[in-house]
């Protein structure tokens, strides 16, 4: 089976293969999500019934929000394989700050807890004086849990 990495190359393989593979439309939209996170040489192809998700991001953070995109759709379990390379492991992700942000909601966010915002705080020394005082664009480096 081949490889896509297009919404069109998608929808024209479905169409070829009728009900050969699991809701592939249905899963389209994970191109924008994908071109959204960075990842990079992102496609879709199949492989024992399945849809096989393979590209390369830079950062974990990257990877979990493209699994938590697929999450989304019902039946990803079954349907769907990731495999998707790290570049690197040394910190989770970046984050750039948006308007009403604080670190205590970006550790929540990020890393299942509000306290751990000193982890962030932390991590970001070279560019944070103050734990209070974080501005929209700011990009924050996130710690690995």
């Amino acid at each position: 089976m081949g490889k896509w990495s297009s919404n069109a190359q998608l929808r024209q393989t479905v169409a070829e293969l009728g009900n050969s593979l699991p809701a592939t439309e249905e899963y389209a939209d994970l191109h924008e999500v994908a071109r959204q996170l960075d990842i990079k040489n992102f496609a879709l192809s199949a492989a024992g019934g399945r849809l096989v998700l393979s590209g390369a991001a830079q950062y974990q953070l990257q990877k979990d929000l493209l699994w938590r995109a697929i999450k989304e759709h019902d039946g990803w379990e079954r349907d769907v394989v990731l495999d998707i390379s790290v570049a690197r492991s040394d910190i989770r992700g970046l984050h750039t700050v948006a308007a009403g942000e604080t670190l205590a909601s970006i550790a929540r966010a990020y890393l299942g807890r509000a306290s751990r915002e000193v982890d962030i705080f932390e991590a970001n020394r070279d560019r944070l004086n103050d734990p209070d005082q974080i501005f929209p664009g700011q990009q924050l480096v996130i710690p690995n849990r």
